[in-house]
């Protein structure tokens, strides 16, 4: 089965590996999201500051100063459930939970 990423470090990631300046929901919507690209992108993030993430990659000034950590959270999240990739889906939780009830019912 698909892992699903939600929320704001799986979208920046998106976008950075995107390479896109701003966010673009539609390019970014189920973007899969390889662990090797996120190891390469949590490398950069690691070993630059803060104001360089967000100058380099167009990282909102609100989520740089955390956007490491969530990568980091995110890389050991998709090791420990034995998944290479992820899809990065711009839907919050709650769309996902009722995708699934409804396709129950269907």
């Amino acid at each position: 089965s698909e892992v699903y990423a939600v929320a704001g470090t799986p979208t920046t990631l998106a976008g950075v590996a995107l390479g896109l300046s701003e966010f673009q929901r539609d390019r970014i919507h189920g973007y899969n999201l390889s662990l090797d690209k996120i190891y390469e992108i949590f490398n950069e993030f690691i070993n630059i500051p803060t104001n360089e993430i967000i100058k380099r990659y167009g990282v909102h000034p609100d989520r740089a100063d955390i956007i490491t950590v969530g990568t980091l959270i995110l890389m050991k999240s998709l090791e420990k459930i034995k998944s290479n990739h992820c899809i990065a889906s711009t839907k919050g939780l709650r769309y996902g939970i009722m995708k699934t009830l409804i396709r129950g019912l269907i």
